[in-house]
């Protein structure tokens, strides 16, 4: 009997789980050996999302003007931080019942009014990442010149393809910046769709991932195939 998407991905984060109890190496290859004979992609339950994205140049003037609406939702294995402008989706995260959620959206934010209030596109993107295959959205990315080129350039990553720091750095030809790069993948504001979860340290290990190796196990686990 075939698994459901929610069942699928729960049984990817139990096996995560499991890896990192083991008090695994991290390597890549044991990770690969653990991951499950048909990636999500090929079942349909990947979080395949058709984005349409907005693009904002950080200063100060401008990111005071936006109004962000968040909600939380139970999704899955884990729960979920969503929060939208106008524009779109602006940021996507995964959360604990002891996460203060506005401190983590003003690490983002910090000069626009949160507020607490679900938004039709917040049930929109709820929808779509349950349902077997792609859907579209409008996404709102709130950067620097520099954070924008590293989360387009993730933005290309297909399902099972991985990238270092180091590799990342030099596709964008900055040079050795590899503690810039990395700081960059780690302000991510929409985890799952930007997968930031596909870059790894040089050595191929589960290292640097904001919310959580265990997390970013999961993931990796689920979208792979060997």
């Amino acid at each position: 009997m075939s698994l459901s998407k929610k069942e699928y991905w729960e049984k990817a984060h139990n096996r995560a789980l499991e890896y990192i109890g083991r008090g695994g190496s991290d390597g890549y290859k044991e990770l690969l050996a653990l991951s499950n004979s048909q990636p999500a992609e090929a079942l349909g339950y990947g979080f395949d999302a058709k984005l349409r994205i907005h693009r904002t140049l950080k200063s100060d003037r401008i990111v005071s003007d936006f109004t962000v609406s968040y909600t939380t939702y139970s999704f899955y294995w884990c729960d979920l931080l969503i929060a939208s402008t106008p524009k779109g989706i602006c940021f996507l995260g995964f959360i604990s019942s002891d996460m203060d959620v506005e401190s983590i959206l003003k690490k983002n934010f910090p000069r626009c009014k949160l507020v607490n209030c679900l938004q039709p596109i917040h049930l929109q993107l709820i929808a779509g990442l349950e349902q077997e295959g792609a859907f579209f959205l409008d996404v709102h990315l709130i950067g620097t010149s520099f954070q924008l080129a590293v989360w387009d350039k993730l933005l290309t990553l297909a399902s099972k393809q991985y990238i270092t720091y180091k590799e990342l750095a030099e596709s964008l030809h900055f040079g050795k910046a590899y503690q810039a790069i990395g700081s960059a993948v780690g302000m991510n504001p929409i985890s799952l769709l930007i997968p930031c979860h596909q870059v790894l340290s040089s050595a191929k290990k589960l290292t640097g991932y904001r919310w959580g190796v265990d997390l970013k196990l999961t993931l990796l686990i689920g979208q792979s195939e060997i």
